[in-house]
């Protein structure tokens, strides 16, 4: 059963970034591009861009290009969050470096931040708003949440933000952005909480179905929370009911997931979650997870901290991820 595979080509839309240091000092530049089946586009490019050369940026320049983590870049460059809807018609994408961790308010001028949403083909390209408050990434080291989350219609995009209206306005809050009338519903009254170490406070909202929103969030919004421990919420996008997920996502020490036998929805959304570990090195696995009814499905076993970004192919077949484990045999060198 399930959906059918979507029609058309696959569309893919990804950051270029270029960065090199030199006697005439740091010189770096980024562009936007869509690859929409056979036809690669450039919707947006940023630089080059001329700063002083500094110990920091040199070391900095030289990692980011020796790692081959791309989307590292978020840390330094102004292209930060990205989304692709599910049909692969629109791209959603954010520029702002009022985050940058060498160059803050230095990269591009403040006119030219904010959200912006172009067809697949490069067309119609529209700023639709300003770019959020809340940092997609944690310092030099932490996690890093590089990617909105599109509705199954592919009107509305989630992503996090800062609400000046907020009991509280330093925290984090999901936050809706509706792609035809610009409008920015805040779906969360999330209380504030303290920064992990090396991890985002809310993070990696998605789309359930079409009205249920779920999360991630180190805040205690209704008491289930007390110990502040990283634990996944559902809101509903039409009353703001909010739901702790009913299964436990973090074992206790020592603890491990039981590997029942389950049967997910055809729709089902892929994240991952941390599994037991010490405190800053926790193990983490990729999950299938529905809400009717509430359940969840291991798909790894890997027991290592960087198993990431996982997410389910258009035609809900597969799941796509990161990981430097060595399932397979192809990747020996970890």
């Amino acid at each position: 059963g399930g959906p059918p595979p979507p029609q058309g080509p696959t569309t893919v839309a990804y950051a270029v970034t270029q960065c090199t240091v030199g006697p005439a000092g740091w010189v770096g530049q980024q562009s936007l591009r869509i690859r929409h089946g056979e036809q690669e586009v450039t919707v947006a490019e940023f630089g080059p861009l001329h700063l002083p050369t500094s110990l920091t940026s040199y070391v900095t320049c030289r990692t980011f290009g020796s790692a081959r983590i791309g989307s590292q870049s978020i840390r330094v460059f102004p292209i930060q969050r990205i989304g692709v809807s599910r049909d692969g018609s629109t791209v959603v994408f954010e520029v702002t470096d009022d985050f940058s961790l060498l160059f803050p308010n230095q990269l591009v001028p403040p006119e030219q931040e904010g959200i912006y949403v172009v067809h697949a083909d490069g067309s119609g390209l529209r700023r639709l708003g300003p770019a959020s408050r809340d940092p997609s990434f944690v310092g030099i080291a932490g996690i890093i949440a590089p990617r909105f989350g599109f509705s199954p219609d592919g009107r509305t995009v989630l992503f996090t933000d800062l609400d000046p209206q907020a009991p509280d306005p330093d925290a984090p809050q999901i936050v809706a952005l509706d792609l035809i009338t610009g409008a920015r519903p805040v779906l969360t009254r999330l209380p504030p909480v303290a920064l992990p170490q090396f991890d985002l406070r809310t993070a990696f909202p998605a789309f359930l179905d079409a009205e249920t929103v779920a999360f991630r969030t180190y805040a205690n919004p209704d008491g289930t929370n007390p110990e502040n421990r990283l634990t996944w919420f559902t809101v509903r996008t039409d009353d703001k009911e909010l739901k702790a997920l009913p299964f436990p996502l973090i074992a206790l020490p020592g603890g491990t997931i039981i590997p029942n036998f389950s049967i997910t929805s055809p729709d089902p959304t892929a994240r991952n979650f941390p599994v037991g570990g010490p405190p800053g090195d926790d193990v983490w696995e990729v999950f299938l997870f529905d809400t009717s009814p509430p359940q969840a499905l291991q798909l790894t076993n890997f027991g290592r901290p960087d198993t990431f970004y996982a997410q389910v192919t258009a035609d809900r077949q597969r799941v796509l991820f990161i990981a430097s484990a060595n399932p397979v045999g192809e990747n020996p060198d970890n």
